[in-house]
């Protein structure tokens, strides 16, 4: 394989950081470790019949002439393959600074930005030209900050509402705990404290969960910062509705490389086998290279072969989505067409019901929501009327597809580096929806003959939309403009096609065959 037969991955561009200064180029001797993503030629129903382990095997078949190619090229250039996966259409390079920047004719410097100093690469990669039609991405060159969580704390003292109570008001089961599933949850920073959760459960009633950390990509549990808001918010809330459930922690770096890795890492996870996935993490999805989008779609397009049903919080910056850009924006992946996106709302309750829920929309914050401006409206969408973008006055995907209790100001009890919280956000939200679906599996294999995991159930909701009790008062418009989105009778892109009203839900859900 000659180097100079090489191509550009149109995919692959990425401007540098507007807001970023040059602070020297790397060291030729830097140890860099990329992943490198191949295409798909495998194909099956997307029904969740597929399976991890069928899955792993067709493509261990279907990858073995691109392996040897990638294989070869990393020889040529002194560079090591330090992961195969398959299942995953993983492979690992490392080596210096100086062999990458040869191999894949990049120049790696490092830049600082407000939030600190990243390693940034040229605008393009390239790749070598028998293998361009075969590589999907090439992630890990940029160290930039790839995401944000989607928590929020009220801005002033609040009592709160236990995860339980919210729970009971939704009307969940309360004779199922989520026994028999891992829920998969994704941390980009921060961690959590063993007592914090002993002290958390105590308080809720329930038992601590088992639960198992997995590090991605050199990751670890690292309490101690800002983030352990959103990690403590995430395995709380998934305690309190599914205590009998595993929760299996992902920690990866706060990269595009890291996030897709955690994403794949979860989806594939032979070990620990998850049904249901949480993602309360995102970022616009025009911030995104579209070869980091395009291998999360191929992750999510996976989770639904094998049965593993994605949720997603649609963020907490209203419809402006956290760009200072002056029109709307959606979040990424909560506007990926195959995950569950959730938004956000405010309850008032009377202490045994709730008697008033409408859009989350406070205090500058409130839920995220809008029209995709990249991905078409799909099927499963056309007959809830979605609306145009207000950006581009196009159809799109509408965003997002269900919503819960995430106003701060009605938010969940949790316990932080020993001391009681009150938080919110789109980040309780999802975690409740994706630990009440726990639940959901853990009756369809209880089931006579023992179903599957309900897997992508967004389809099905948007098929009886009478499941769920639609939210008709509010907006999330940006602070200080009428730049948003309404609620309304049916569908809004504030909160979905509304909030659980259960029994009727789980039962449905459950008798699905």
């Amino acid at each position: 394989m000659e180097a100079t037969k090489s191509r550009i991955l149109k995919s692959s561009y990425r401007p540098q950081r507007p807001d970023s200064v040059h602070v020297r180029d790397a060291d030729p001797q830097e140890r860099v470790e990329i992943s490198l993503y191949l295409m798909d030629d495998t194909a099956d129903d997307a029904d969740g019949s597929t399976g991890q382990d069928r899955l792993h095997a067709k493509r261990t078949v279907s990858l073995d002439a691109d392996l040897a190619k990638v294989n070869a090229f990393a020889h040529e250039h002194g560079l090591v393959t330090t992961l195969i996966e398959p299942g995953r259409l993983l492979v690992k390079l490392a080596g210096t600074a100086s062999a990458m920047e040869k191999a894949f004719q990049i120049k790696l410097t490092y830049r600082h930005h407000k939030d600190g100093v990243f390693r940034s690469r040229s605008e393009t990669i390239s790749v070598p030209e028998e293998l361009a039609d075969r590589v999907r991405a090439v992630l890990g060159f940029d160290t930039r900050p790839a995401v944000r969580p989607h928590f929020v704390v009220p801005s002033a003292v609040v009592c709160g509402h236990s995860v339980p109570e919210i729970a009971q008001l939704y009307g969940f089961p309360r004779d199922r705990t989520g026994s028999g599933q891992t829920l998969a949850i994704l941390e980009f920073g921060g961690g959590y404290q063993t007592f914090d959760m002993q002290a958390a459960c105590a308080g809720m009633g329930v038992p601590v969960p088992t639960i198992i950390p997995v590090s991605v990509c050199g990751a670890s549990n690292a309490p101690g910062s800002a983030s352990d808001v959103e990690v403590a918010l995430d395995m709380q809330v998934a305690a309190g509705v599914a205590p009998g459930a595993r929760l299996a922690i992902y920690f990866a770096p706060n990269t595009d490389q890291g996030f897709v890795d955690a994403i794949t890492a979860a989806i594939h996870d032979r070990q620990n086998r998850p049904s249901v996935m949480s993602i309360s993490w995102g970022a616009a999805e025009t911030v995104w290279t579209e070869q980091a989008r395009d291998m999360m779609e191929q992750a999510f397009r996976d989770a639904r072969r094998v049965g593993v049903t994605v949720v997603v919080s649609a963020g907490d910056s209203l419809a402006g989505g956290g760009l200072a850009n002056g029109t709307v924006n959606v979040d990424y992946p909560a506007a990926s067409p195959s995950v569950l996106g959730c938004g956000g709302t405010l309850i008032a309750t009377d202490g045994a019901a709730i008697v008033a829920e409408t859009v989350w929309n406070s205090n500058g914050r409130g839920t995220g929501g809008g029209v995709s401006q990249l991905y078409p409206l799909p099927d499963y969408q056309r007959a809830c009327s979605v609306p145009v973008s207000i950006a581009t006055q196009a159809p799109g995907r509408g965003v997002p597809d269900v919503a819960a209790d995430a106003d701060p100001a009605s938010g969940y009890r949790i316990v932080v580096n020993t001391l009681p919280s009150v938080a919110g956000g789109t980040s309780a939200a999802a975690p409740l929806w994706a630990s009440f679906l726990c639940l959901v599996n853990e009756a369809r294999a209880a089931a006579n003959p023992p179903k599957r995991p309900v897997g992508f159930v967004t389809p099905q909701l948007y098929a009886t939309p009478g499941l769920l009790r639609p939210i008709t008062s509010g907006n999330n418009d940006s602070p200080g403009t009428s730049v948003g989105y309404r609620a309304g009778p049916g569908y809004s892109c504030c909160t979905g096609l509304g909030v659980p009203d259960c029994p009727a839900l789980f039962d449905a859900l459950t008798a699905l065959p």
